[in-house]
């Protein structure tokens, strides 16, 4: 709106020149000031960016912002995964060889597992922060119910369930589990291994 005005009052001291001869330095003045302020008006014009531009382009940084910090948090997650992945796997293990040791009257016996096998969590399950550990024992290849299962949670051991006709067999099958959690949202992990152990014939 500025640069119609300025147009039209450019045109009309543009007739005057030419009307009035003896007015044609002064119009030369003002045509020259005006001619200066038109350019400046346009340039500004150029140069200047609406309410609405900012607010889109606001919109796009805090966009780029939440993308980057999701993505971020994704990576973080992935890695912690793969690390608790491969704590529970070494944990698991050395649960197994643990077992193994056992004679079969303690391997097939609960209040055992319980006071002497899992009393004590295993090397590396500290780095998951909280986790509940689960032993089962049963017959192999019949499996009689219930197993015997002890579980490790809070620190403490506590029998699940118990089955003395399990030590009349003479091969087992166990089955060993942590589970823990991940993360900010507490995403719950479960790995698990299973081993078959005969019983000793000398």
């Amino acid at each position: 709106m500025h640069r119609a005005k300025v147009s039209v009052i450019f045109h009309e001291l543009r007739s005057l020149k030419v009307a009035g001869g003896t007015q044609c330095a002064s119009n030369n003045s003002w045509m020259s000031v005006l001619h200066s302020h038109e350019k400046w008006l346009v340039r500004k014009s150029q140069d200047a960016f609406t309410f609405t531009e900012n607010i889109f382009a606001m919109m796009i940084v805090v966009l780029f912002f939440a993308v980057l910090y999701a993505v971020n948090s994704q990576s973080l997650y992935i890695l912690n995964s793969g690390r608790g992945a491969a704590l529970s796997d070494e944990c698991l293990q050395d649960r197994i060889e643990q077992l193994r040791n056992c004679t079969w009257s303690q391997l097939t016996d609960a209040s055992y597992l319980q006071s002497s096998v899992l009393n004590s969590s295993t090397n590396g399950a500290a780095h998951l922060g909280q986790v509940t550990e689960t032993v089962t024992v049963n017959a192999y290849p019949f499996a009689l119910s219930p197993p015997i299962s002890v579980v490790r949670s809070n620190g403490s051991a506590s029998i699940a369930s118990s089955n003395a006709s399990i030590a009349n067999g003479d091969l087992v099958r166990v089955d060993s589990s942590l589970t823990w959690t991940v993360g900010l949202g507490g995403r719950a992990h479960t790995q698990a291994t299973t081993a078959l152990i005969a019983k000793y014939k000398p």
